[in-house]
């Protein structure tokens, strides 16, 4: 299934310069809560749909930019597909009734 773009996050971003090959490796700092602020903050978006997921998540990147809040960084976890199973009413033989697919979305904050 073609999904047109959905995943793309980047241009919600300011522009920063270019990065290196050793940056891109290395993991970010979480900032470690104070008693006037908090650290980061994650907010996780997930559902059945991927289309209003990924609507949702871009809707709160918008809006943390809009007042002005910094969002450190906004991604998408790997989906999970659980398989629904029905059983005959006589017998013991399982068969595969539906495929539930659940995607996630990550929006990381600083407040």
């Amino acid at each position: 299934m073609p999904t047109h773009g959905i995943g793309r996050w980047k241009y919600l971003l300011p522009k920063e310069g270019p990065r290196k090959k050793r940056d891109r490796l290395q993991m970010k700092q979480i900032r470690a809560a104070t008693d006037t602020e908090y650290g980061s903050l994650s907010v996780k978006v997930s559902g059945y749909d991927m289309t209003v997921v990924e609507h949702y998540s871009q809707y709160i990147h918008n809006l943390c930019n809009r007042l002005r809040i910094r969002v450190a960084e906004s991604y998408a976890l790997p989906t999970k597909t659980t398989a629904v199973m029905l059983m005959q009413e006589q017998g013991t033989k399982m068969y595969v009734d539906a495929l539930l697919k659940t995607h996630e979305r990550i929006v990381q904050i600083l407040l």
